[in-house]
């Protein structure tokens, strides 16, 4: 399905995909000029060998090839190699972005859609098992510009027109869940043939990743998620899944325990220094959970591409390049849901019109659907929560009375038939810590951790509503 508009509304003018697109014209129009002269294929040959002539920049170390393969990159995303090439891309392309141009800004989306079609180059590059010198066309910024539309926009209509000359309206991110099977099926019947198709499969994947990765960290500067401090927990979340997965053997601790070491550690960064108290601390762990599991899926990555640079060429090296895609995908997925369910910080100068409730489309009530088990899901967990802690509540009331009896016995017989020595021992042991507990708390007070020392203390002791935790 080809997709021809979408019902955004927005006021800036789009010039810079206008100049993308007349630049693609002019340049096509210049290829069937060659074409028509029969010297279309001696030039591109001569120009467009990346592989062989950055292999030969490197190894000699000429400035001149490797800028040479640069350029080569970047022509190439402007040329295509027949009329239903350039067609398609060029439906694509103004499908989907003028509107991610005006949320983005005129040069950081001249920008992005450069950095994508060069990132989609490099996935294509680095999963070729045949040998391909160089490809053509704009199919890989592009596909950054669908993936980065579609984390943005999910709601967003977009008509398309099918096969069979119909027009389909249908949600943005059904559209790219179309997109994405197809590439991945067309790639394994490719994979499995051994023969190739002559499409780019990977230089779209490797252009849609990198784009969903880009306006994911958009997302997160949106809800105000993005400065100083927060790059800081990020980097901590980073390092103890880093730690977790690759488990150095400075300290002899199990397997299990650096995951839990790495949980623990970034939960009680997050309670401590970004939340105002520890009351409720348990209802705050999940935004320290999800950077933990998108921590843990970017540190994945980095150990499949790490193995990447290892291996050979070959399917195996493919696979795990495609693998680093998937990871890649998954923590963007994973980052553009949690933004999703914090308040926007900056207003969008994109809108999305509300359809009525009778011209809902049947993706709309699908996607609604699919967000609604979710949610009965999680109804259901909180319902479970709350009725193990009343089954608890009503056990701790009928055990607690038989153990105050049982203690009391016990300190009865402890004071009855106890001899001195032991009892003066247990004072002194008492008296130790007592003492230890108020060099702890003056060494606490002295730098200033006051605060959180009283925060801790209102959490453990139950003192919450009759402790004030007051800032220095």
């Amino acid at each position: 399905m080809i997709p021809i508009k979408d019902n955004l509304r927005y006021n800036s003018i789009a010039w810079v995909s206008v100049a993308i697109f007349a630049l693609n014209v002019l340049m096509f129009i210049g290829e069937m000029t060659l074409d028509n002269m029969g010297i279309k294929d001696t030039v591109l040959t001569g120009w467009l060998p990346v592989r062989d002539v950055l292999t030969a920049g490197i190894t000699t170390g000429d400035p001149w090839l490797i800028l040479r393969s640069i350029a080569a990159v970047f022509l190439a995303m402007f040329l295509h190699n027949d009329w239903g090439h350039i067609f398609g891309n060029m439906c694509f392309f103004f499908a989907f972005a003028p509107a991610l141009e005006a949320r983005m800004g005129h040069f950081k989306f001249l920008v992005f859609y450069i950095v994508s079609g060069w990132m989609a180059t490099a996935a294509f590059l680095a999963t070729d098992t045949v040998g391909v010198a160089h490809i053509l066309g704009a199919s890989g910024a592009i596909g950054g510009v669908l993936g980065a539309y579609v984390i943005y926009f999910p709601r967003a209509r977009v008509d398309g027109l099918t096969p069979t000359f119909n027009f389909i309206s249908t949600l943005s991110v059904f559209f790219l869940f179309e997109y994405v099977v197809m590439q991945w099926l067309s790639l394994a019947i490719e994979m499995g043939t051994g023969e190739a198709a002559g499409v780019a499969f990977s230089a779209h994947i490797g252009g849609m990743v990198f784009g969903m990765v880009f306006a994911a960290l958009m997302l997160v500067g949106d809800v105000g998620r993005a400065r100083l401090k927060h790059w800081l927990f990020y980097g901590l979340a980073l390092t103890a899944a880093a730690g977790a997965v690759l488990q150095p053997g400075v300290i002899g601790l199990p397997y299990w325990m650096w995951h839990v070491s790495a949980i623990a550690s970034v939960a009680f960064v997050w309670v401590a220094f970004f939340q105002p108290s520890f009351s409720g601390w348990w209802k705050k762990l999940a935004t320290p959970l999800t950077v933990l599991a998108v921590a843990y899926m970017v540190v994945l990555a980095v150990g499949r591409g790490a193995e990447f640079f290892q291996q050979q060429m070959g399917i195996l090296q493919a696979m795990n390049a495609y693998a680093v895609c998937l990871l890649l995908t998954l923590a963007a997925v994973t980052t553009a849901i949690a933004c999703r369910r914090m308040p926007v910080v900056k207003v969008s100068p994109v809108t999305v019109p509300v359809a009525k409730e009778e011209d809902r489309l049947l993706a709309e009530i699908a996607f609604d659907c699919v967000i609604g088990a979710f949610r009965w899901i999680g109804s259901q967990v909180a319902a479970g929560i709350a009725l193990v802690k009343t089954v608890s509540r009503i056990a701790y009331q009928w055990i607690a009375p038989h153990a105050s009896h049982a203690g009391s016995a016990a300190a009865a017989g402890y004071d009855r038939y106890a001899p001195d020595w032991l009892k003066s021992g247990v004072r002194f042991i008492a008296h130790c810590c007592l003492f230890l507990a108020g060099i702890a708390m003056a060494v606490v007070r002295f730098l200033r951790l006051d605060r959180l020392a009283r925060r801790l203390l209102a959490s453990y002791i139950g003192m919450r509503g009759r402790l004030a935790v007051t800032a220095p």
